[in-house]
């Protein structure tokens, strides 16, 4: 029997946390460029007649990263199925795996969907994505909503769709929200790997989690130093006016814990201070161990003080594409 917390299954796991790794990435790079592009500030300047070009660059960017996502969400079933075969089903553990597997996405319309949508974008062709904006004017303030749409009847010209995923197209109207669409699949598998992490935890205990820790930072890695260095820049930050604060100073406060690919992701959050630093919150957290007030006073430095009008969560960015 395989020595279920020896250091090659335990990089075996790892392994497979690299798929998951892989699909919330993707998942995370679309979901906050889509929100990018449905900020008000961001989407009034995109539809103006001279900024089209960048309009028709960020859609055809749109279409690339939607490409990546659902070819990472095929890539973890793949990856998934091979994994639970050669590690657990020879030793007749977690054995309800696969009646899960089947419950929750076999007959599923929206899983359908997503895989149905991986089949057009990677042996027909890339879907269309409409950019749709409207002007409501309630109460004197005018409020401009921006969505990013997928046409049912661009979808059906492709024809080999599996019966749950014409269901679902069925059901769908016109349009989807492409926007709605992926977080309602994310949330769906995530809900699953919650799940058959548990599982795997009751298999293996704690040895992955410090196995990756490890992997991360090495014995006695940089982590507490990192912390400390936040934790010291934060407090200088707050002895400041908040009116003066900038995206770059929070940047400089963060930059020890922050790798580039965080540094391009938190560029599409500048339309909205309180986005940046509750993304920024988010990647500091998952990687370091962070002591409980610190996301705390990172947020209420994007609060307007009592004797302040404004804060970095009043500011915009002038230059987003």
């Amino acid at each position: 029997m395989t020595d279920l917390r020896s250091a090659e299954t335990l990089r075996r796991v790892q392994q497979f946390r690299f798929s998951l790794d892989l699909f919330e990435r993707n998942f995370e790079e679309l979901d906050l460029f889509l929100a990018h592009l449905a900020a008000p500030v961001v989407s009034a300047e995109l539809g103006a007649v001279d900024q089209r070009w960048r309009q028709h660059e960020a859609m055809k960017e749109v279409s690339f990263l939607l490409h990546d996502f659902v070819a990472a969400a095929l890539s973890l079933i793949d990856h998934s199925r091979v994994f639970y075969r050669e590690m657990y089903e020879p030793c007749d553990l977690i054995p309800e795996y696969q009646s899960e597997v089947d419950a929750r996405f076999i007959s599923d319309p929206l899983t359908q969907f997503i895989k149905g949508l991986r089949q057009m974008a990677q042996h027909y062709r890339l879907p269309v994505i409409a950019i749709e904006r409207s002007f409501t004017n309630e109460s004197g303030r005018g409020t401009l909503t921006t969505e990013l749409l997928l046409r049912t009847t661009d979808l059906q010209q492709f024809g080999n769709w599996p019966a749950p995923a014409k269901a679902f197209l069925a059901n769908a109207g016109d349009a989807i929200s492409l926007k709605q669409v992926v977080r309602d699949y994310r949330e769906h598998v995530a809900i699953f790997y919650e799940w058959f992490i548990a599982k795997q935890r009751e298999v293996h205990g704690n040895a992955p989690a410090v196995w990756n820790y490890l992997l991360r930072h090495g014995v006695g890695g940089p982590s507490s130093s990192i912390v400390e260095q936040l934790e010291t820049n934060i407090a200088e930050l707050e002895q400041r006016q908040r009116s003066s604060l900038t995206f770059a100073d929070l940047h400089d406060a963060l930059s020890p814990a922050l790798t580039l690919i965080d540094e391009r992701h938190l560029a599409y959050c500048q339309h909205d201070g309180r986005a940046w630093v509750e993304h920024a919150i988010t990647v500091v957290t998952l990687r370091f161990i962070i002591g409980g007030s610190l996301p705390a006073r990172l947020r209420a430095l994007c609060q307007p003080a009592t004797d302040d009008s404004s804060g970095i969560a009043m500011e915009t960015s002038s230059d987003s594409e």
